[in-house]
């Protein structure tokens, strides 16, 4: 089991107060869904989401679009990936076990841009990428 972190502050945040409360649903799901890690980067397939939400998957779309949008997250529609922005802000890297399993998962994931995108949000772990981004 992981442990995210949500800051109550959430609930005046200029972003998430627009989303409709499916679309909040929705955000909180990606934050603490079965499938996410530690980085905030991971495979998401509609599919899976769907289900745990029981919701339909044109609705999953709308509303992951709407997320994008407000760039709260990325996704990359061809490899299910998905990016949450501001993830490693509020949940950090803090020992050297975690720092390599960053870079164990972020090797694991299929190719992507949003790899790059993560690197360019959280510039400190670019040293530990260099082999990944190479690829």
């Amino acid at each position: 089991m992981r442990y995210q972190k949500i800051e109550s502050r959430i609930w005046h945040d200029e972003k998430f107060n627009t989303l409709t409360p499916l679309q909040q649903r929705l955000f909180f799901y990606i934050l603490t869904c079965p499938h996410g890690n530690l980085t905030g980067l991971f495979v998401l397939k509609p599919g899976y989401a769907g289900e745990d939400l029981k919701c339909l998957p044109k609705d999953f779309t709308k509303d992951l679009e709407k997320l994008c949008e407000m760039t709260l997250v990325s996704y990359d529609f061809e490899t299910s990936v998905i990016l949450i922005h501001n993830f490693l802000k509020h949940n950090p890297i803090t020992n050297p076990n975690q720092r390599k399993a960053l870079i164990t998962q972020i090797s694991a994931l299929p190719k992507t841009q949003l790899i790059q995108k993560f690197v360019g949000l959280n510039p400190e772990h670019a040293e530990g990428l260099k082999e990944v981004l190479a690829k």
